[in-house]
């Protein structure tokens, strides 16, 4: 006869709160992947801790990171070839790219018209910025800057699409994306601090090829089936945000990071898997290896 298996422990969860010593921590982060830290710390231990990475499928179809790289190599060859171009050039670099990166025929010309628009608003757009530039933007720059936290040397990186020097010496740091960029609301709260990040790296002298230099604008430009500007610090009427110095975005911005690798660093401090689901925008990619189906009894984020 079978002996009756033992109950769980009273109080027992299938929630995995990782703990791992210190030395196992990371201790370096990009800015994208403090926004992860954020929202699931698990990610970031199953990657920094374990080394592990997700296979993307067989036979995947261009999406959105396809599209965003694309569109990046399209805008920074635009600046490199053809500056003084109009849209049709700009248009046929971007297709060209796109190509590139899989996307089909039949897909490009149902978007060509859509994607011509776009091109002429950024050309508007940037043909209206232009007395405020000194000299030719920087692309893809990658910058860094040393923290200590708790007597350890931290390393937080970055990589700006594009930064522009204007002429009253200030930067423009901005960042494209084919989607809806992240809110206002959502930056201030720190859920989304790439951006405001990316200034404290410029700000403390991050980008070699700068120096240290007064960040005046941070901006989205989303660039994808429409064209739109949105510059953080400005508040908005909707939301009833109040305009917020750029300074003092970057410095509040700031103060959560030192908070949050504060926080890590407390050896006892675990690595939970998305801790508050409202915040995680897609399914993670370690949420079957989190078992999360298993202690919260849904199958998705909501």
């Amino acid at each position: 006869q079978l002996e009756k298996a033992p109950g769980l422990p009273q109080g027992f969860s299938a929630e995995p709160r990782p703990k791992p010593p210190l030395e196992a921590r990371p201790d370096r982060l990009s800015v994208t992947r403090i926004e992860q830290l954020v929202r699931d710390p698990y990610a970031i231990y199953c990657e920094s801790v374990l080394g592990l990475r997700t296979l993307d499928p067989l036979d995947l179809p261009p999406d959105v990171r396809v599209r965003g790289t694309a569109v990046h190599k399209a805008l920074e060859r635009f600046e490199d070839e053809a500056k003084d171009g109009d849209s049709e050039s700009l248009l046929s670099l971007l297709e060209e790219e796109l190509r590139r990166g899989g996307e089909l025929e039949i897909d490009l010309i149902a978007l060509r018209d859509t994607r011509r628009k776009v091109c002429d608003d950024y050309l508007e757009w940037r043909s209206a910025n232009a007395h405020q530039v000194d000299g030719l933007p920087l692309t893809e720059i990658r910058g860094t800057l040393v923290l200590n936290i708790q007597s350890r040397d931290f390393t937080l990186s970055g990589t700006a699409d594009r930064i522009e020097k204007r002429t009253d010496g200030s930067l423009a740091i901005l960042d494209f994306k084919t989607g809806k960029p992240p809110s206002e609301k959502q930056v201030r709260a720190g859920l989304s601090p790439q951006m405001p990040l990316q200034g404290l790296i410029a700000q403390e002298g991050g980008f070699d090829e700068i120096g240290r230099a007064r960040v005046e604008a941070l901006t989205y430009l989303r660039f994808g089936t429409q064209f739109q500007v949105q510059d953080l610090g400005a508040g908005s009427t909707r939301t009833k945000l109040e305009a917020m110095p750029m300074e003092e975005l970057i410095a509040v911005a700031k103060s959560g990071l030192i908070d949050l690798l504060t926080a890590f660093a407390n050896p006892d401090h675990p690595y939970l898997s998305a801790p508050r689901p409202e915040r995680v925008q897609y399914e993670s990619d370690f949420s079957r290896l989190a078992r999360r189906d298993e202690w919260t009894g849904i199958g998705t984020f909501d």
